[in-house]
């Protein structure tokens, strides 16, 4: 009806002969796009022409109201079909309709209106993943210790000596004060000695006596320890 209001029935008049059918009729710039679109991303050739004076009236005012008919070849028109289907209306006969737009329906005043939310959403805030927790350090293996050495062995380092740092840390060269027995009159002292190892452990195995611990730190006199300092 739209193509004989217009005159327009024998519009492909000039293409008779050549292997190509109707497509679609587009009227509007932004679908013409998107059916070119289409079409070129699926490698499908495609000509496009004017109906009636459709060439000088998108000149003047940027549109045709007789539409534009886009042709591909008969050997691709069923999949162009099935490209668009969907997207646009073969309209080559028919007008497009005018769309009346409703006046927002109002609420009445003594009804509030009350946000309901989806099943699906309400189960998404809910679902929280927790947080990974970090995993815990492993306990260290082994006895703490310091190893000392007596002013006297500090060139041939053949004499060394391990103590409990009573959980303190000691570095290397530290002059501390550290009980021991002397050999001579068999009596419990305190003499100086240099820590030629800082803290570390060894296997509870290598310890087959009780440690004793480091009397304090820095050097100074040697005395005797009284039975209740002992």
């Amino acid at each position: 009806m739209f193509d004989e209001l217009f005159g327009l029935e024998n519009a492909h008049e000039d293409i008779k002969g050549v292997d190509a059918e109707l497509l679609t009729t587009i009227r509007d710039e932004m679908m013409m796009g998107l059916v070119r679109g289409l079409l070129e991303e699926h490698n499908v050739p495609y000509m496009l022409k004017e109906r009636g004076a459709g060439s000088a009236m998108r000149l003047m005012t940027g549109f045709s109201m007789y539409g534009t008919d886009v042709f591909v070849p008969t050997e691709s028109i069923e999949f162009a079909r099935d490209l668009i289907e969907g997207l646009v209306t073969n309209t080559a006969d028919v007008p497009e309709e005018e769309t009346v737009e409703e006046a927002p329906k109002e609420m009445p005043a003594e009804e509030p209106v009350v946000p309901v939310v989806p099943v699906e959403a309400a189960s998404a805030v809910t679902e929280v993943e927790p947080e990974p927790q970090p995993e815990p350090e492993p306990e260290p293996y082994g006895i703490e210790i310091v190893t000392v050495v007596w002013p006297e062995n500090r060139n041939n380092m053949k004499r060394l000596y391990r103590y409990d740092p009573d959980g303190h840390k000691r570095s290397v060269g530290d002059l501390v004060m550290v009980p021991t027995r002397d050999v001579h009159s068999g009596k419990e002292i305190v003499r100086e000695a240099e820590v030629v190892k800082a803290n570390h452990r060894v296997a509870p195995e290598e310890i087959t006596f009780r440690l004793k611990k480091i009397y304090s730190v820095g050097g100074g006199e040697t005395f005797v320890l009284n039975k209740e300092e002992a």
